[in-house]
């Protein structure tokens, strides 16, 4: 993707703010599934046996004497008196009877004692140095405990029933002073976990909107740059390489391709390929500290989701190829379709296009229905695999309980739950980025293509500027070939001094419009010179060259703009008053004024609101604002008719005072006073002189000249 990378490199500090933000969120995460096992161990799991508390209290209520009760109140008063406490040692009086002696546990006061012994070892073992009241309060069960342990010594199942009733009062009121304890300090915990619970959640809240907006701030940037990058980048190449290229694919690949590259592409890169593998590895992590066994258990259910997911990113990508060859097709059918919608609608043709645009999008239909197949198949297998994994880890983590194997408990069992469901996401995020990536190569692809084209008229190193013509053009034994092999230009070798006006004239095909290309600098020959100044026209700095000349082509083009910007694109600085002298020196100024909105009045596309004379006159304008030294005409005054046409030529006329012009014609009014005429015959000069002396010579061009005179007449006939 070294490709991608200059796009990244200026979002670079933003990208690593981004990594940052999304190792802390991960670690929230993590933090928030600590606190779930805190809650279930230390708040909601707490307590003890409720069967067996029944029991106890039904039993006690049956067995309780009077004085008996007056014996606990007694030994309850003498434990409140004293604050000593020989902590779990004193209620390991009665420990492993059970186990000794099966017949201990036919006893119920036995049951109730070693009960209420339980649950004071279970509750010690959770409270922590800081629950220092909490603590107070079990330090004084445990006391209460050892008084009724010291009641019945030494077997309980002998004792008299006073005893037997006070220590079963002491044993049940310790578990009172536990549960006391234990409400307190879950009460404790319980805030705790609130308030980091909130404290979480808002710099969770914080560190997604910023990972959103930073990550798509990055994304619309690089969106942006890579556009204006590819436009830029088509503008550079040459106008014979832009010709060669169907308008339709060169429009899908700076929008479709582009948009696709980047949200399938860049976007993932982005927010996905970064961001989700380290979250993942946070939160693989603290499931790995949580229970090892079971994280390694998740690790190989994972790897056998890649397979699949593999498989169909290649059917994905080989049908997105199709697809965006197809959507190419259907772009370059719309443009050519409304392009030439004149042509169409004069032939009737709206159903043979509307079938073929049909087929077009058929063909890009079924493309697209290979792409979702292998994503749903995709999805399918993924949410298949989460959903085989709850129950997998359920029956394993069951088992790690009951057997208390690896340490696993019923809250740390739930900690690794959630941080497992916590993976599910980034998972499936980063299988549908997968996928996002296979759909978006083709148009990685074809982009990249269009990168690596080079212009035909590179600037080479060291090229100079030109700072004015002074001496004028010089063409040396120039030939040319569009593909290698036909020749179009054959040893064409000329001068035209500065100021002179050259005229070519030729049937159509000898190669004419070809040399006014090379001149334009839209191609450079294949061998021989152009020389300006003496200087070779590939050694000067092609802007530097281009700044000095005007074009206006056989096929006049005019934006869907104003008048005035329309004149004002042959010099962006040109005032106002500059723009209206361009149109009187064109004709054109009084049908502007007549027009609704004057120099406002919009073209339309292609000129669309415009005669063809004035789309031509618009032109002529636009190069004579310019204020051009050399002046390249190509049929430029075709579409006018012969008064108008000669009021130009006047302008032309003035205007090429100061400056180089070639120009183009079959008329014979626009060559007959060029210093020069060069006739072309299957790209060579056949014949070169002043319009008499060819006329004189009676050769090629006397004979154009008769086929001009009978034309004219048949037309003014």
């Amino acid at each position: 993707m070294g490709f991608l990378w200059p796009y990244f490199k200026v979002q670079l500090a933003a990208a690593l703010m981004v990594v940052a933000f999304t190792f802390a969120a991960a670690g929230c995460d993590v933090g928030q599934a600590y606190l779930l096992q805190d809650l279930l161990n230390r708040v909601l799991l707490r307590g003890g046996d409720s069967e067996g508390e029944d029991l106890d209290a039904e039993w006690f209520e049956a067995n309780s004497t009077p004085a008996g009760a007056v014996l606990a109140e007694q030994r309850l008063a003498s434990v409140a008196a004293t604050e000593s406490s020989a902590g779990l040692l004193g209620l390991r009086v009665y420990s492993g009877r059970a186990a000794e002696d099966p017949a201990w546990t036919k006893d119920a006061l036995c049951r109730l004692l070693e009960r209420s012994r339980r649950v004071l070892v279970a509750d010690a073992a959770d409270l922590r140095e800081d629950d220092v009241e909490p603590r107070k309060t079990l330090a004084k069960a445990i006391r209460v405990q050892a008084a009724a342990g010291q009641l019945v010594l030494p077997d309980p199942r002998v004792a008299t029933p006073d005893a037997r009733a006070a220590a079963a009062a002491l044993s049940l009121q310790a578990r009172t002073l536990v549960r006391e304890a234990s409400f307190a300090s879950a009460l404790r915990v319980l805030k705790r976990i609130v308030v980091y619970a909130f404290a979480l959640a808002g710099i969770l809240a914080f560190l997604r909107y910023a990972l959103n907006a930073t990550s798509r701030v990055i994304v619309a940037r690089v969106f942006f740059e890579m556009q204006c990058a590819a436009v830029s980048k088509s503008l550079e190449l040459s106008a014979p390489q832009l010709a060669n290229m169907r308008r339709g694919d060169l429009l899908a690949r700076l929008n479709s391709d582009v948009a696709k590259c980047v949200n399938g592409i860049i976007l993932p890169l982005a927010t996905i390929y970064v961001l989700q593998p380290a979250r993942l590895v946070v939160l693989y992590l603290g499931a790995l500290y949580i229970s090892w066994p079971l994280a390694l258990a998740l690790l190989v259910m994972a790897v056998t989701v890649l397979i699949p997911i593999r498989i169909s990113g290649r059917t994905i990508r080989r049908s997105a190829r199709d697809r965006q060859s197809a959507l190419a097709d259907v772009i370059e059918s719309m443009h050519q379709m409304f392009a030439g919608i004149r042509l169409v609608k004069a032939f009737r043709r709206e159903a043979h296009e509307a079938e073929k645009f049909h087929l077009g999008t058929e063909r890009a239909y079924h493309a697209e229905l290979g792409v979702i197949r292998a994503r749903t198949a995709s999805r399918s297998w993924l949410r298949l695999m989460n959903d085989s994994t709850v129950p997998v880890l359920i029956l394993v983590g069951g088992w790690m309980i009951v057997n208390h194997a690896g340490g696993l408990d019923a809250g740390r069992f739930a900690a690794f739950a959630g941080l497992v469901m916590l993976m599910y996401r980034p998972t499936k995020s980063m299988a549908m980025a997968y996928n996002n990536v296979q759909d978006a190569l083709p148009s990685y692809r074809r982009l990249r293509d269009l990168f690596d084209l080079e212009s035909l008229t590179i600037d080479p190193p060291g090229a100079t500027a030109l700072e004015s013509l002074r001496e004028g053009i010089e063409l040396r034994d120039v030939h040319f070939s569009y593909d290698g092999e036909t020749p179009v230009l054959q040893g064409i070798s000329f001068e035209a001094a500065r100021g002179s006006t050259t005229a070519l004239v030729g049937h159509t095909g000898s190669g004419k419009s070809t040399l006014m290309d090379i001149l334009a600098r839209h191609m450079d020959a294949d061998s021989g010179e152009v020389l300006i100044d003496g200087q070779s026209i590939t050694s000067l700095q092609r802007a530097s060259w281009l700044s000095r000349v005007a074009v206006v082509s056989q096929q006049p083009f005019v934006f869907n703009d104003t008048l005035r910007e329309n004149v004002r694109y042959g010099r962006l600085e040109a005032t106002d008053a500059e723009v209206e002298e361009a149109a009187r020196a064109a004709c054109l100024h009084d049908e502007v004024a007549a027009l609704p909105g004057g120099y406002g009045y919009v073209a339309g596309e292609r000129g669309s609101q415009l005669s063809g004379g004035q789309i031509q006159r618009l032109t002529l304008a636009r190069a004579f604002v310019r204020r051009p030294e050399v002046l390249l005409l190509d049929e430029a005054m075709s579409a006018l008719d012969a008064t108008t046409e000669r009021l130009v030529q006047e302008a032309v006329e003035t205007v090429s005072q100061d400056c180089t012009t070639l120009v183009i014609a079959h008329r014979l009014s626009t060559v007959r006073h060029a210093d020069q005429i060069l006739v072309l015959d299957q790209g060579r000069i056949v014949e070169r002189g002043r319009h008499e002396d060819l006329l004189a010579a009676g050769g090629r061009y006397a004979e154009l000249v008769n086929r001009m005179t009978e034309s004219s007449a048949d037309t003014e006939g």
